[in-house]
């Protein structure tokens, strides 16, 4: 069985290049957006139903989504403040067959735990681009949806690392790695009667917005750092998941996920106006959010 969606008062979506972690004490998300310098540039995005978005500044330091009355479900499955119904990581090399396993919070990726990205054990530094952190209170995380192409992981260097396109087939399948999840959501449960959730962005919002609760129609809000990068014609492409590096301290070799490209039409006003309406990019776009399984804050990044 999974999540009673329709019964939350809102669902945030997380995506694009950021890392999470649940502080049990506190039963609040910390997720920590990263503004980092590498190009193309990603961008901060917030989005309220059909509402207009609103471009999230670098300098923005703290936004907080505070539940009012809230009531998570004692949901079996979910003790840990995300979506959990087998206790271990799925079968990155399946195809998830229930709802209950496409919903997984564990198919996102743990940089802490040493067997999924095996680049050793790992620790957070302050890095020197901008960081906006999220504080999501008394929410459920899950797997909103799952990579659609299977990725491949090799070895990260500052000379580009190894490359799937020169490797032969016997090769390949030893950097076979399987799926992640392609986007997570959190849900907030509020009680009916009298439940909201509000947003506050300091120098954003010039008052906090306050969702009330809505009957079997939750508020989807989504909060998304992602940016539009351009192929190379390649088999395949490399994401970005290299770029967490600059908030980790590791004690093996540096990981670099590469995937077979998808096709997708550009939306940007100045890539369309230099003749780039599509663009080739990699299964994992835009490196989707990871996870620190261990870690209660994100206070070491700032």
């Amino acid at each position: 069985m999974t999540l009673p969606h329709s019964i939350a008062t809102a669902t945030i979506t997380i995506d694009g290049l950021a890392v999470c972690c649940f502080n049990k004490a506190d039963n609040k998300w910390d997720v920590g957006y990263l503004h980092h310098t590498a190009q193309p540039p990603h961008s901060l995005i917030l989005q309220i139903d059909d509402e207009a978005p609103i471009l999230i500044p670098d300098a923005t330091a703290l936004i907080t989504f505070t539940p009012t009355n809230p009531q998570t479900p004692n949901y079996p499955g979910s003790p840990n403040g995300f979506f959990d119904p087998f206790g271990f990581r799925p079968d990155r090399a399946s195809l998830p067959l229930s709802a209950d396993q496409l919903e997984d919070f564990r198919w996102t990726i743990n940089l802490e735990d040493p067997t999924d990205m095996h680049h050793g054990q790992a620790t957070l530094k302050k890095p020197s681009f901008p960081i906006t952190r999220t504080y999501i209170k008394a929410a459920v995380f899950y797997t909103s949806r799952v990579s659609p192409l299977d990725l491949y992981r090799a070895p990260f260097t500052s000379n580009f690392g190894d490359n799937p396109n020169n490797m032969d087939s016997t090769e390949l399948i030893r950097h076979f790695f399987g799926r992640t999840n392609d986007e997570i959501a959190a849900d907030i449960f509020c009680n009916p009667s009298n439940g909201a959730v509000t947003i506050t962005i300091p120098g954003v919002l010039a008052q906090p917005r306050v969702l009330t609760h809505r009957p079997g129609n939750p508020w989807r809000v989504s909060l998304k750092n992602m940016c539009q990068p351009v192929g190379t014609g390649q088999q395949f492409e490399r994401g970005d998941f290299q770029l967490f590096y600059d908030v980790l301290n590791v004690t093996g070799q540096r990981q670099a996920l590469w995937g077979k490209p998808t096709l997708t039409t550009i939306t940007d006003p100045d890539a369309a106006r230099k003749g780039l309406l599509k663009t080739k990019t990699s299964g994992r776009t835009d490196c989707d959010t990871t996870w620190l399984g261990t870690s209660q804050t994100l206070d070491p990044l700032f």
